[in-house]
Order: structure tokens, then C-alpha cells, then sequence
């Protein structure tokens, strides 16, 4: 127990910063991050033409329209709806945001994903680096670095990080936070006001990206107590800025989820449920770590859900095992209990005490985490590299072991990657991985409706609502499908099912208001319009069809009004302009009847009736 890694007041120079340390040379800081970029970027290459959209990609893609109309306007939205987000359910994102809508700009689009994903690799291959950069910092090892670096950026458990682009948050929150360890260790070293003001402006960067980067002060804490030894009362009272920081995005992250995308409070259930949940998860993360698994996936919660479960014990005692063991190993050093302690608080906001989706755990939300798990390794590899008892057979074997698990590493990436090929491809997958889960089959559906293949998207979409009847956007989709069969009674059925499920989907109501309108239930279908106008007044379909079953009950000047709000935020659209031009004229307002058939014949001089109804419009004018 007499080693200097146990006294507080001691720095050891292979575990700690101190003002003696040598600084990592230009040398080796160029060698470790070279190694680890070229080989990260070679094993995720493939990524590149990877074409599945995923999970909440329509939020952050093909239906938002912030991202799509890139713009300083846009920007400023992203970052003034802080507790509201109108674009994104959920939790305040707006770095992640802004960057997909660069991309947008630089040539992304829902068929042509690759700009998006060259960001993305580039983001996990800096964020690897920086992984070796931070060990290089705390253990001046080359080859522990090089190798902390690799096994994070070839981790299977990243795979989903990368090629799925509502993912781009974690990885925009890891390059902040890991860019911010960094800039600590510097303010660790030699103090100074500026050096503490880029640590916070580095979190709350982190923070704007995704806030499951809050723990950030407490990983700090624990890098003060092991292994830069400098845990005190100054390095928690230090602390207490990003604390405070900690505490408003938390406010701001519950305030916002609940408002727009839900969330289940601890308080909902019953008292075992947590502890069942946690354990649950301690035991499926630590496992994951070694041996991922089939990635991606989807783990819905075992059923029963209860103490009576085999899993549920297993991850109990698992849990204890584990925690003996980290509390024997303090008798020898702080690494593994520091190391866990890290996996485990870095995974805290997302192991389930605030439930937010259907599923218990993900390979994903190991992304950072897993840099715990790599302190003690990293520790122990430049121990093992500057053995002074036989130096050769330690570093074979140290280059051995990497070796075996790089190669793995690059294998469990590449079938990864593989399942990101196109849609059909990552849900017919992810459907083998977890058949009863009603998102998977009906994600499935959907894949297999763009595709064309209508039969088995229907099937899809039954299978779905088998499991979840109250399935909103299944029942809006298999109507459409219904509705192409010209089987309008189902149709029907389905679409109001939609609306009863889902009394929020702008898009189910839009949908049922023209099935309406083609069943002559014109009053119906101006309701069901007018309320998806009303949930979403930006939405240009509902505008317009609202606008046309105005006009033919004779609601001239409503339908004008509609009509022009689907002009305003579709000024280009030739049939938006036609079906305006009618109902002006209907008005006898001639010359604005006139001018919108002429921005019409600009947009599509082919469009049936215009050049009819503009004669029309201007024998009119000429007589009057």
C-alpha cells in the first residue's frame, strides 16, 4: 500500500502530470496520431457508400426543413429553441444540427448520403486520435496511445455511430469532450484563467451537441483522483462552474424532452424497477465491451421484465461480482477502479433511470464511455512497454494481444458496415436481430415501400400493429398503400385510426382530409386539414389541399388564404401557383389571377389548363 499511486501528495511521472514532466515531442505526437488516422479511416472506408437512412433520420434529414434550406436563418433557430425544439423531438442539439445542415450544403441529400458521411468518419477518426492524444498526455507511452487509440477507433460498439446520421451528436459530443480533457490536463499543469475558460467553453460545446456529455465535471474529478493525483478540496471547489453549467443543460434537456419527445420519470414505476434496470445494463455494457455482439441491434427489454427473470438475476450478479471486484483491486491500484467508475458515470445518462425509447441498452451509448475501460489498459501497456524484466517478451506480447484485437476489431467494423449497404439491407437485419419489435418491422415497411416492393411493405406494416395496434404512423403508412389499391374503406379505417393513435400527426391528419375529400366528406376533410394546419402551419400539403376543399365548397377568400401560405412557403411550386390562379379568379381578382398563371407557365410551361385559363383570365381583363 506504500506506492505513490495511493498518496495524493505524490506524483508519480508514469501514472500523473506534474510541472517536471517532459511533454510528449512534435514526434511522437505526429507518430501516434498518423498510425491511428490511417488505419481508423482504412477500416471505416466502406462507410462512404453506405446509403440506409435509420431511426429519427427523417427528423434530422428528409423532413426537416431547417436542414434543408441551409441559411443564417436556420442557424439561428437551431440555436434560439432551446427548451422547444420545433424541428427535433427531444433534447437540445444545435451544434448537431447546424453540421448536418452544412453538409446538406455541401451536396448531401436522402439518395447521396456521402458528404454526410465523410464528416462523420472524419469526426470519429479525430475523435480516435484524440483518444490516443489524452493517453499520450496522462501515461507518455507512444505505444499505449497508438493502442488505446486503435482499440477505441476499431471498437464494433462505434460502428453505429458512424454511417447512422442522427448519431452525429455523439459523435460531435466525444470530439468536444475529449478535445476538453485535453485542455484540463493543461489547466491541471499550470493553472491560468484562460486555460479554465476553454475547459468550460469546450463543455459547453459538448453540451450543445448532446447532453449526455453532463457527467463531464464528474469524469474530471475521477481523472483527478487516478491517475493525475491532484483529487483535493481545490480540484472539487475548481469544479463547481462546470457543475453549475451541468445543472442548467440538465434543466434545459429535461424540459425540452418531455415537452417534445416524452420521457418516463423514475417516479413512474414501481421502486425495483431501476435497480433492475441498472444492473441489467452494468452487466450488458461490460460485456459488450468484450464481446459486442451483433452490431447493429436492437435489445428491447427482456420479458418478464421482473426479479422472476434469468436475465434480470444474471445482471445482479453479475453487478456484484464486479463491484468486489474493483474493491479488491484498490488494495493493489486505483486504475480499474478509477477506469470503471469512468465507464459507468460516463453511461449514466443513458442507462435508463430516464427511460426515452423502447429499447434497454445500445451498443451505441458506448461510444465515449469506452475510454474508461481504456485508462487501465493504456496504464498497464505502458507499464508493460517499459519493463526492465525481459522488455522483448512483454512488448511481443503486448503487440500480440493489440494485434489479434485490432484484426477483430476491423472484422466486427466491416460486417457492421455491411448492414448499412442501403435500408432494406440494415432493417431486414436489424428485423432478424429483434422480430417483435413493432419500430423494427414498421422501420422495415417502410424501407421496403421507397423501395417499391409494396406487398411485403404491407406485411411489414400488419406485423407492426400485431405487436402495437395503437401504431400511428403504421396505420398511416398501410393506408397509403391501401388507398393506392383503391381499397378506400380500409383506407379510411386506417387513417382514422392514425389520428386516434397519434392525435399530434400533422401528416395522418393531411393524409385522411384528401382520402376524405375524395369520399365527397368535404366537411370532414376541412376539419381533419385545418387541423393538420394547425399542428403544423408550416406544412405545405396541408395548406394546399386545405385550400382546394375550400374552393370547391365556395370558401373563396379562406381558400385564397390557404392557397397563398402554400405559395409563401412553396413560391416555385407550378401547381401551388394554378390552383391560386383559380381561386383568384373565382375572387375576379384578374390580375393577380394573371400573374400567378405566368409564374406558373415560368416553373412548367407543359402544365395542363394554364394557357386555357389565362386567355381566359385576360379576356376577362380586356372586357371589364
Amino acid at each position: 500500500m506504500g506506492n505513490s499511486e495511493h498518496n495524493p501528495t505524490t506524483l508519480d511521472p508514469s501514472v500523473a502530470l506534474s510541472h517536471d514532466d517532459p511533454k510528449p515531442s512534435a514526434v511522437h505526437v505526429a507518430l501516434a496520431s498518423i498510425t491511428v488516422l490511417g488505419i481508423v479511416i482504412a477500416a471505416y472506408w466502406p462507410v462512404l457508400g453506405c446509403g440506409a437512412l435509420s431511426f429519427d433520420d427523417n427528423f434530422y434529414l428528409t423532413d426537416n426543413a431547417l436542414v434543408t434550406d441551409p441559411s443564417l436563418d436556420a442557424t439561428g433557430r437551431f440555436l434560439g429553441e432551446v427548451l422547444e425544439p420545433s424541428t427535433v423531438p427531444g433534447y437540445y442539439q444545435p451544434l448537431a444540427m447546424i453540421s448536418l445542415m452544412l453538409d446538406y450544403a455541401m451536396g448531401a441529400r436522402p439518395e447521396n448520403l456521402r458528404a454526410i458521411h465523410r464528416t462523420s468518419l472524419s469526426l470519429h477518426a479525430f475523435n480516435s486520435v484524440l483518444v490516443a492524444l489524452v493517453m499520450l498526455a496522462l501515461f507518455r507511452s507512444v505505444p499505449a496511445a497508438i493502442i488505446a487509440g486503435l482499440l477505441f477507433g476499431l471498437h464494433p460498439a462505434a460502428v453505429e455511430s458512424v454511417p447512422w446520421l442522427a448519431q452525429r451528436k455523439s459523435l460531435l459530443a466525444t470530439f468536444f469532450t475529449l478535445a476538453c480533457f485535453l485542455a484540463y490536463f493543461r489547466y491541471a499543469r499550470a493553472g491560468g484563467v484562460m486555460r479554465y475558460a476553454l475547459v468550460a467553453i469546450l463543455y459547453v460545446l459538448s453540451l450543445m451537441s448532446k447532453p449526455t456529455s453532463t457527467p463531464l465535471p464528474v469524469l474530471l474529478l475521477l481523472l483527478d483522483a487516478w491517475p493525475l493525483n491532484r483529487f483535493d478540496r481545490r480540484a472539487v471547489v475548481e469544479k463547481l462552474p462546470l457543475f453549475a453549467i451541468a445543472v442548467v443543460f440538465s434543466i434545459i434537456t429535461v424540459i425540452s424532452q418531455a415537452r417534445t419527445g416524452g420521457a418516463q420519470m423514475p417516479q413512474e414505476h414501481g421502486p425495483l424497477r431501476i435497480p433492475m434496470i441498472l444492473a441489467h445494463n452494468i452487466s450488458f455494457y461490460v460485456r459488450h465491451l468484450f464481446w459486442p455482439g451483433d452490431v447493429p441491434n436492437y435489445y428491447l427489454f427482456p420479458e418478464p421484465f421482473t426479479l422472476s427473470s434469468t436475465t434480470v438475476i444474471a445482471g445482479f450478479a453479475v453487478t456484484a461480482l464486479l463491484a468486489t471486484a474493483i474493491l479488491l483491486s484498490l488494495r493493489w491500484t486505483r486504475a480499474w477502479a478509477c477506469g470503471f467508475l469512468f465507464l459507468f458515470v460516463a453511461l449514466s445518462p443513458t442507462l435508463g433511470v430516464i427511460g426515452f425509447t423502447d429499447t434497454i441498452a445500445s451498443n451505441r451509448f458506448l461510444y465515449l464511455p469506452i475510454v474508461g475501460a481504456l485508462l487501465p489498459i493504456a496504464f498497464y501497456v505502458s507499464r508493460g512497454w517499459s519493463s526492465l524484466n525481459n522488455p522483448t517478451a512483454a512488448r511481443t506480447l503486448i503487440v500480440t494481444v493489440a494485434a489479434v484485437a485490432c484484426v477483430l476489431g476491423i472484422i466486427g467494423t466491416r460486417r457492421g458496415l455491411a448492414s448499412w449497404t442501403d435500408a432494406v439491407t440494415h432493417f431486414a437485419h436489424l428485423v432478424n436481430t429483434a422480430p417483435d419489435a413493432p419500430k423494427v418491422r414498421f422501420s422495415y415497411g417502410e424501407a421496403l415501400d421507397r423501395d417499391g416492393q409494396l406487398d411485403h411493405a404491407e406485411a411489414e406494416y400488419r406485423a407492426a400493429l400485431a405487436i402495437q395496434p395503437a401504431y400511428s404512423r403504421a396505420h398511416n403508412n398501410l393506408a397509403i398503400i391501401l388507398d393506392a389499391r383503391h381499397r378506400y374503406a380500409e383506407a379510411l379505417d386506417h387513417y382514422a385510426a392514425a389520428v386516434r393513435a397519434d392525435a399530434t400527426s400533422f401528416k395522418a391528419y393531411n393524409n385522411y382530409g384528401v382520402a376524405l375529400i375524395r369520399a365527397e366528406r368535404a366537411e370532414d376533410a376541412i376539419h381533419m386539414l385545418t387541423r393538420a394546419v394547425e399542428l403544423n402551419p408550416d406544412y405545405t400539403d396541408a395548406r394546399f389541399n386545405l385550400g382546394r376543399v375550400l374552393g370547391s365548397q365556395n370558401r373563396i377568400n379562406e381558400a385564397i388564404e390557404q392557397l397563398q401560405q402554400a405559395r409563401r412557403l412553396e413560391p416555385l411550386d407550378a401547381e401551388i401557383l394554378y390552383n391560386l390562379g383559380l381561386a383568384l379568379g373565382m375572387a375576379q381578382r384578374w390580375e393577380e389571377a394573371a400573374e400567378c398563371y405566368h409564374a406558373a407557365l415560368q416553373q412548367d410551361p407543359s402544365y395542363p389548363g394554364i394557357e386555357q385559363e389565362l386567355r381566359r383570365i385576360e379576356e376577362h381583363m380586356r372586357t371589364s
